[in-house]
């Protein structure tokens, strides 16, 4: 992807689907300044990935593993379709269950492996299982940086037909090719121990560790206060 200017129209970058245009209308994202400053309202961390043996109930965890079997079928009252996938680490297993997502029968396949992140609930009978977790597919030999799972995962205000893991998926190569020029005094930066522009977006919505998160917020909301002042000495001059 070519350079991104701040001001570009998001309807101009080939690849986003019209409902999610849509979608980004209703919560006020027109360009790509307005996506990378829609910023996570929370984190969720599965950074640590668990083997299977030490998931316990109520657990937020990522395990990595390879599909065993995939099944699906609709519930008696076929309210539901039900998607559910084995998981084996090598030495022990647990099943990931999904509701109302039938296209996982077609995309989970025996053989595959996947990273996947979510609570550990357990059922009637005491087993563990993963209920509507995030996975992606890990290629071996392929340097893997994951998005949704087995890391520190941005959660942000969503509205309908949107969801986290949607903006996810659009946000991160708009970030990557973004021309985030700086605009705040390097001088200033220094002085107040605040990260540059391109630096703090990258953090903020993709964060190794949530100091970093509270780092690049804290440079938000100096910018902020930056802006202001600066907008008030011209109305002034």
């Amino acid at each position: 992807m070519a350079p991104l200017a701040f001001e570009t129209r998001l309807e101009e970058i080939g690849g986003i689907a019209p409902r999610y245009l849509a979608a980004f209308k209703r919560l006020n994202l027109t360009t790509v300044r307005d996506l990378l400053y829609h910023f996570p309202s929370r984190y969720e961390d599965y950074s640590h990935v668990y083997r299977i043996a030490e998931l316990e109930p109520g657990q937020d965890a990522t395990v990595q593993g390879e599909i065993y079997e995939v099944t699906g079928r609709k519930t008696w009252r076929r309210t539901y379709y039900v998607t559910e996938a084995i998981i084996t680490d090598g030495e022990d297993s647990i099943r990931a269950v999904w509701w109302n997502q039938p296209y996982l029968k077609n995309t989970l396949r025996h053989g595959l492996r996947v990273n996947v992140s979510g609570k550990v609930s357990v059922n009637e009978r005491g087993e563990l299982y993963f209920s509507n977790p995030a996975f992606e597919l890990v290629r071996e030999h392929e340097s893997h940086d994951p998005t949704h799972t087995a890391r520190i995962v941005p959660i942000y205000p969503e509205t309908r037909g949107l969801t986290s893991k949607g903006i996810r998926y659009i946000l991160r190569p708009i970030l990557e090719s973004a021309d985030a020029e700086e605009f705040l005094p390097l001088a200033t930066l220094e002085k107040e121990g605040l990260p540059a522009l391109g630096s703090a977006l990258r953090a903020v919505h993709f964060p190794d560790e949530l100091s970093e998160a509270e780092a690049a917020k804290r440079r938000f909301a100096f910018e902020d206060l930056f802006l202001l002042e600066l907008t008030n000495a011209r109305e002034h001059a």
